[in-house]
């Protein structure tokens, strides 16, 4: 499975809010096994403050088990921010594990193991 990009809600968001995350993916083979997808908004310190974890969910779930080679899909994955979240900015990360055993997949970029996670960049909290 490939990311092909990603969009937000909002550049910025306030306490309380519902930051909606949507990633576009691209299936690149046939997957046996159905992944979850996770995405984490990370405070200045790297601790996590807000997350999503779920299969990929467009109108309707879209377990990846049912993903067709070069089929594209829009994976949409609210963020619950916390009420008492301070103004700054924030760190969007996302990532995908199998949920029987934990284990995320590695971030390819060039054939090259480059971790666990990927940017989304920056939010602002107002």
């Amino acid at each position: 499975m490939g990311l092909s990009g990603y969009s937000l809600s909002s550049d910025a968001s306030r306490p309380g809010d519902t930051l909606e995350v949507t990633l576009y993916w691209e299936a690149l083979t046939p997957m046996a096994v159905d992944f979850t997808v996770f995405v984490h908004l990370l405070g200045p310190d790297g601790q996590m403050v807000a997350q999503h974890d779920g299969q990929p969910q467009g109108e309707v779930p879209i377990p990846t088990s049912s993903w067709r080679q070069g089929e594209r899909l829009r994976d949409i994955h609210p963020l619950a921010l916390p009420p008492d979240l301070p103004a700054g900015n924030y760190q969007l990360v996302m990532g995908v594990y199998y949920w029987e055993t934990q284990e995320r997949l590695r971030v390819l970029e060039d054939g090259i193991t480059i971790g666990e996670t990927v940017s989304l960049g920056q939010v602002e909290i107002k």
